[in-house]
């Protein structure tokens, strides 16, 4: 969860409960994403709004 979270932590520490919460909720929304939108869908919506990284064809 911390490497999800994106936080750095100080020497020592091996986690917080903010930087638990921020992994968890970066977790979260991917999968409650796919659990209302087709997978197919998706990817339509993210070759729209991101074509650089999908190769055409």
């Amino acid at each position: 969860m911390i490497r999800l979270s994106g936080r750095q932590m100080k020497w020592g520490v091996e986690a917080t409960t903010p930087a638990l919460i921020a992994g968890l909720g970066k977790l979260l929304a991917p999968a409650d994403l796919l659990e209302s939108v087709a997978l197919d869908e998706v990817l339509v919506l993210a070759r729209q709004g991101l074509p650089k990284l999908f190769r055409s064809g």
